[in-house]
């Protein structure tokens, strides 16, 4: 009777682990990491501050890189909040919440522009955006070409029109 007991439990405890183990499968398969949020293309001012933001649904580590324009080699520029050592003093990295990695680039210089890539070490598909950067001369030649000054002692008020038609 007393081997018939042994025996039932140590059933019950096969059957126990073997239920365990297909929950953690289950778990893990459920659990791969994938990102929720991705960086967007930005286009910004010279001297200005440019974020980049970049979420996953698990707490672990993102990694930044930058393919700087023209260029076909990538640069490491952070691991989680750990920056690389011999990039620029602009960048920076914000983490408020469990798994969100905000890359902060201020001031963005002409030499920061180009493809800034966010890993979550298991995807398949890159998420990246570019960033294109714009000087503020452009902005004052544009308007130059647009304003136009008007004298108002030269000005047409439209009454000459009126008189002629009656």
């Amino acid at each position: 009777m007393y081997l018939v007991y042994l025996k039932n439990n140590l059933l019950n405890l096969v059957l126990c682990n073997c239920l365990l183990l297909l929950k953690l499968c289950f778990l893990k398969s459920s659990m791969d990491t994938y990102l929720q949020g991705r960086p967007r293309d930005t286009v910004a001012l010279l001297g200005d501050r440019v974020l980049l933001d970049c979420i996953t649904n698990v707490s672990r580590s993102l990694v930044w890189h930058l393919r700087r324009h023209g260029s076909q080699s990538d640069v490491w520029i952070s691991s989680g909040n750990e920056i690389a050592s011999n990039i620029s003093d602009s960048f920076k990295i914000l983490s408020n919440e469990v798994g969100q990695f905000v890359l902060v680039i201020d001031p963005v210089l002409m030499s920061l522009a180009g493809r800034y890539e966010c890993d979550d070490r298991d995807q398949v598909v890159p998420s990246f955006a570019h960033v294109a950067l714009l000087s503020k001369d452009i902005f004052e030649t544009v308007l130059e070409q647009f304003v136009v000054d008007v004298d108002v002692d030269d000005r047409d008020d439209g009454d000459d029109d009126v008189d002629s038609a009656r």
